[in-house]
């Protein structure tokens, strides 16, 4: 399905069998803004308890492009210009930073 391009669809994956999908009407102008109005669906209207988010969008290939900056975000625009899908998921051991004690 083609989106309208004025419109962004999110999903939230629950569980195996239960997701949450929405549409933001109009395409916010910055990562924050998106990160805001999903956060606003998810945790006022929604009711979710409150987790840090993580969010992607899929390339062609299928690949999670992570999104955490408005140069991502540009990126994700600049991509899915036709079909802007985002997807958020709770933040895990991915969204963690190094410790400052790492060998690394």
């Amino acid at each position: 399905m083609e989106l309208r391009e004025d419109v962004v669809k999110v999903s939230y994956t629950i569980n195996k069998n239960r997701s949450l999908h929405t549409f933001l009407r109009s395409v916010p102008l910055s990562y924050w803004g998106m990160k805001n109005a999903i956060e606003d669906y998810l945790f006022s209207k929604r009711r979710l308890p409150i987790f840090e988010l993580r969010t992607f969008w899929r390339d062609e290939e299928g690949d999670e492009i992570e999104m955490s900056n408005d140069s991502d975000y540009e990126i994700f625009n600049s991509f899915c210009e036709k079909n802007r899908h985002i997807f958020v998921a709770p933040c895990t051991d991915i969204c963690m930073p190094h410790s400052k004690t790492s060998s690394i």
